[in-house]
């Protein structure tokens, strides 16, 4: 059966788009006559554990002198990096890499610089001044300590996925550019600004028409638009026995009113978390209390606090969760939101706020009649924070149908085989769909909620009467 994975392997070097092998770049292609950037995505991960270094940050007390932990850190990515380009390959100390498959749906990949869409600032979110909802994109890169996870993962494209290895190792990092299309007149803080160009959503193409929600979302049809450096995010895997989660998150804000020509100097620390502070209720931190798990150092003058009960978060980050709770939800199969329900009581918002061992998969929330913390049948894993791992094994999946390993399977090589061919025959025809067909099968599968309750092999080599059931209890065949 090697011939299958030859055929998989055929099958994806061949889809369009911008394309390291074997995985596409972008949500669409550039337009004929493009003459500006292209995104160019590195996916050439790291086939050995990188040998162990040192790092600046390791000296550091993250809890006493929190603003140098963060500075070590931003340093450290900062080193041999075009800031002007962000191209991790060209990186003259090290390389930087990417996150396969967050190209597909609404918010996947534009093509430029590779962003993805994040949530919107609503009215005053980002200070008295700004006088509507601004969408926000962002990019995200590891270390390579951190893309070597991604290639035990997702290998080379010859294979299936396997979830089951996301843990990632010490000394991991990752770096997250969040641009918002807020402009400067109405965001003192974006004076000066790096300002990108980036392929996003027509601003005046709401949806739902007529809805009324003051900061709805936007889809179809995308042009090339300027959006500015507001955050930028750091997570570090670092010392358990220091931080139970295994992880410290950290956020700076790009401050314009700090004087200077030299925009990378400009940003600073909001703070950094490395718990999630689980007996911090709603009611306790209205009393007064503060959380004991992160670190605020500033609030830049916006009046407000970023993250629930006053945790760490940054601006552009939902206010009704907090930086590390929303990436605990990181995991294959989704199963939960990032953040609690509107109107959950306080018991069922600290499920969201729970200190998960490192490798910990977060299970079900506390909402829909399921108990915080359970498990489906078909298996759930962490992906040890990882939303883009979580996200990107989702798009596959509803792509092409594929069982995805959640626990100790044991299935035939010959098996593997015939599920790699079947993932095959999908993709090819996965990829004649158009964008726009793409994003709404995706949509359609529920992908906040997706599961694929069947896996696609039967026990059986025979592939002429193959089906799968998706989520809503539909069937589709390999041509389906």
């Amino acid at each position: 059966m090697r011939w299958a994975l030859c055929l998989l392997m055929c099958l994806l070097m061949s889809m369009p788009l911008n394309a390291k092998p074997p995985w596409p770049a972008a949500n669409s292609s550039p337009p004929a006559g493009w003459t500006g950037p292209v995104f160019q995505p590195n996916f050439d991960f790291p086939t050995e554990p990188p040998r162990a270094e040192r790092h600046p940050w390791h000296d550091i007390d993250f809890r006493a002198r929190p603003e140098a932990f963060l500075n070590a850190v931003l340093s450290y990515i900062l080193e041999g990096m075009n800031t002007t380009t962000w191209d991790g390959r060209r990186n003259t100390v090290r390389q930087w890499y990417h996150a396969p498959w967050m190209h597909e749906g609404y918010k996947g990949r534009e093509f430029i610089h590779g962003l993805t869409r994040e949530r919107s600032s609503q009215t005053g979110e980002l200070g008295p001044g700004q006088t509507k909802c601004y969408q926000n994109w962002a990019v995200a890169i590891a270390n390579p300590a951190g893309a070597y996870t991604y290639g035990q993962v997702w290998g080379n494209g010859s294979a299936l996925p396997d979830p089951r290895k996301s843990l990632f190792m010490r000394g991991t990092v990752f770096a997250k550019l969040l641009f918002t299309q807020a402009p400067a007149s109405e965001v003192p803080l974006l004076k000066g600004s790096p300002e990108w160009e980036a392929n996003i959503h027509d601003p005046s193409n709401v949806y739902p028409k007529g809805g009324a929600d003051p900061c709805p979302n936007n889809r179809g049809r995308r042009f090339p638009q300027k959006v500015r450096l507001l955050q930028f995010d750091v997570a570090v895997r670092h010392n358990a026995s220091e931080s139970e989660t295994g992880w410290i998150f950290g956020t700076f804000v790009y401050d314009g009113r700090i004087a200077g020509d030299i925009p990378w100097a400009k940003l600073k620390p909001v703070g950094l978390v490395w718990g999630n502070d689980p007996e911090l209720t709603d009611a306790a931190a209205a009393a007064g209390a503060k959380p004991k798990e992160s670190i605020v150092l500033s609030d830049f003058g916006l009046g407000r606090h970023f993250g629930r009960g006053g945790r760490m978060n940054g601006p552009i980050d939902s206010q009704h969760s907090a930086c590390l709770s929303c990436h605990s939800t990181a995991q294959y199969q989704s199963i939960a939101r990032m953040i609690p329900t509107a109107g959950a009581s306080e018991k069922d918002v600290l499920c969201w706020f729970r200190n998960l061992p490192h490798g910990t998969a977060f299970g079900f929330g506390a909402d829909s009649g399921h108990a915080c913390g359970s498990s489906p049948a078909t298996g759930v894993v962490s992906t040890d924070t990882s939303l883009q791992l979580a996200v990107g094994l989702k798009n596959y999946a509803h792509a092409t149908g594929a069982h995805l390993p959640t626990g100790a399977e044991a299935v035939s090589a010959n098996m593997r085989d015939v599920e790699a061919q079947r993932a095959a025959g999908a993709l090819e025809n996965w990829r004649q769909l158009s964008v726009d067909q793409r994003a709404m099968a995706l949509e359609r599968a529920a992908i906040d909620r997706g599961l694929l309750t069947q896996p696609i092999h039967r026990g059986d080599p025979d592939l002429t009467s193959d089906h799968f059931k998706n989520s809503e209890g539909g069937t589709q065949g390999p041509d389906g």
